[in-house]
């Protein structure tokens, strides 16, 4: 008898158990027509919160799963992509995510846009957060659940973790381990500031705090440059324990992203890499073609992309942005890095 009640309810869901409910009892719970009204305002809730927390419970349920699986999964070697924000990291994830979308026929790699949200999703995202706060995503959309046995491997195998570790901390994840394999995103720091003061200016917090009497910020430069310090130092020393690794330069993936995408890919022990499906990966995932596509560039992610804003801003901030880095070992880290790329 249990199991027969057990059985109802994994396969149906609470409208058609009410229903079925209703029929036995020959009290409608689950009306044909719901009202709002005073006198059945209270039974449209109760059934209201009955539907919304058995789907929410279920979401739950496959999201805990989901990260758990994802930590737990025991590897030879874990992939990592490790970024501070303006450094490329949207572009070379989103190539990556088209490519295995593509290449296990999980949709068609063309990255959609959520004005509401400003976020870019894809039908088979590959890339996991590193921490649980950016894990617990209840927009996720590769339903993993679902996945044939053989993709659910494939995933857990190639399944990239994206860190912006020490600036967010990893928290499901042991950076010390010796399998760990991250590639390592970083950008020209007087590039990259420009980047980062454009998109921080109009920030409530550093325009309440903007000295008024002055043409810039130097609030949003003195902060953006002491975690970009931060992220050097802490990466600097943690490279010197990894096995294996690779270093990408901003610009070198702008001008040549297919050759990046390809040797990260290789990196990350793709095999029998298909050419057509990079260009593919390359192309919808392309300023030109988000473009064409959407009809607009009104994204967060190009806010930085304006060419006449950028030689503005770094004209008004380049003097102090100079002074600043004389006294400060920026770019002689960033030059460390620079050494290490292949």
């Amino acid at each position: 008898m249990f199991s027969k009640i057990k059985k109802f309810l994994k396969d149906n869901d609470i409208r058609w158990i009410l229903v079925k409910i209703s029929k036995l009892i020959k009290i409608n719970l689950y009306p044909k027509k719901f009202k709002f009204n005073v006198l059945h305002k209270l039974h449209t809730k109760v059934i209201f919160n009955l539907i919304f927390f058995s789907k929410i419970f279920e979401k739950k349920r496959n999201t805990f799963k989901f990260i758990k699986k994802n930590v737990e999964f025991k590897s030879s070697e874990i992939n990592f992509l490790v970024s501070t924000q303006s450094s490329g990291s949207n572009f070379l994830r989103g190539m990556i995510n088209s490519y295995f979308e593509l290449s296990n026929d999980l949709g068609n790699g063309i990255p959609f846009y959520h004005i509401g949200t400003d976020r870019w999703i894809y039908n088979s995202p590959l890339i996991f957060f590193s921490d649980l706060w950016k894990s617990v995503n209840l927009d996720r959309n590769i339903n993993f659940e679902k996945l044939n046995d053989d993709l659910k491997l494939e995933f857990l195998n190639k399944r990239i973790i994206f860190s912006r570790h020490p600036m967010v901390n990893t928290d499901l994840f042991d950076l010390d381990q010796n399998n760990i394999n991250p590639i390592l995103l970083i950008r020209d720091p007087k590039d990259w500031i420009v980047s980062r003061y454009i998109y921080l200016e109009n920030n409530s917090f550093y325009l309440s705090i903007k000295n008024h009497n002055t043409e810039i910020n130097t609030k949003i430069i003195q902060d953006e440059f002491a975690k970009l310090n931060l992220f050097f130092s802490y990466w600097k020393q943690n490279l010197n324990n990894k096995k294996k690794y690779f270093v990408i330069d901003f610009n070198s993936l702008i001008n040549n992203p297919r050759d990046l995408l390809k040797k990260s890919l290789e990196f990350y022990n793709f095999k029998q890499i298909k050419e057509e499906l990079l260009d593919k990966s390359v192309e919808y995932n392309s300023y030109n073609f988000i473009k064409n596509f959407y009809g607009n560039m009104n994204m967060k992610r190009f806010e930085g992309s304006d060419k006449d804003k950028k030689i503005n801003t770094k004209n008004k901030i380049n003097d102090y942005v100079n002074d600043y880095l004389k006294e400060s070992p920026i770019e002689e880290k960033y030059n460390f890095f620079l050494n290490k790329i292949k």
